[in-house]
């Protein structure tokens, strides 16, 4: 349960949360795109060693373009909660984007708390910054895409543990594409953690039924009912919303059953 509140919570930024103190009391390192401050030492060499790395991943698995970060990207991580809590207020790791006035990206900063593998932990937050990164050159992705694609780049161990309790639910496409950021920040903790699944159930769908061309084509266009007609070939919304239901279902059973291989929930590129 403490894995999946801070799954949902991750991206949720602290209004009054601290700016990261000054380098000068941590340990800083520099790659191409990343400006690292750690508290740990090990924690940072490992982040400088392997952040590059992570950021290609994100793109790559999904058939995504690897971009130079338009802004400075600064990852502050912290070996501990209680850390976190004195530092900045905060009982999550988070993600900060400041903007320009033209919505192109001015400044990220990522706060991590290490208190776990690295591989639970970064690679959400990342995500969501390589997505942006993404949007700031037109490349828009809609923010369901952002949440559910996330999710995917967790853990199987995370993955099962956020897709195995959907089971049977309604779910309405058309909502679940509209959704803004600002509409999701408004929803309860539950709510936001539903969506996150849906979407991530989606994308699963949408990606591992249909393959990575028709994915990419999908959420670089409107989502519209058109869209899933012309790119799936579903005659309406509300098939779509029937066939998703019924897929939802049965992952859900067959999670909760073993019956789902690890292959089937990663997201490699296709050749």
């Amino acid at each position: 349960m403490i894995r999946a509140l801070l799954l949902v919570s991750f991206l949720c930024t602290a209004i009054n949360a601290n700016e990261p103190p000054d380098p000068e009391f941590w340990n800083r390192w520099q790659t191409e795109n990343f400006v690292i401050l750690s508290y740990d030492q090990k924690q940072g060499e490992y982040l400088s060693k392997n952040i590059e790395k992570m950021k290609g991943w994100v793109f790559a698995r999904w058939g995504l373009p690897d971009v130079e970060f338009s802004g400075e990207c600064k990852i502050a991580c912290v070996p501990t909660k209680d850390l976190m809590k004195e530092l900045y207020r905060l009982d999550h790791s988070a993600v900060f984007t400041k903007r320009k006035p033209d919505g192109g990206i001015e400044s990220t900063t990522i706060l991590l708390i290490l208190d776990r593998s690295p591989a639970s932990v970064i690679p959400i937050g990342l995500t969501e910054v390589c997505l942006n990164e993404l949007c700031s050159r037109n490349i828009k992705i809609r923010f369901w895409a952002h949440r559910g694609m996330a999710v995917l780049n967790g853990t199987l161990s995370q993955i099962r543990q956020e897709l195995g309790p959907l089971e049977n639910r309604s779910i309405s496409s058309r909502r679940l594409f509209s959704m803004t950021e600002g509409e999701w920040r408004s929803l309860p903790k539950d709510q936001q953690r539903l969506f996150d699944q849906q979407a991530a159930a989606t994308c699963l769908l949408l990606r591992k039924e249909f393959g990575q061309s028709k994915f990419l084509t999908f959420i670089l266009t409107d989502n519209k009912e058109e869209d899933l007609k012309e790119i799936f070939g579903f005659s309406s919304e509300g098939n779509f919303d029937k066939a998703l239901a019924r897929y939802i279902t049965n992952l859900s059973e067959d999670l909760n059953n073993g019956k789902t291989p690890d292959s089937y929930l990663q997201i490699t590129a296709s050749k």
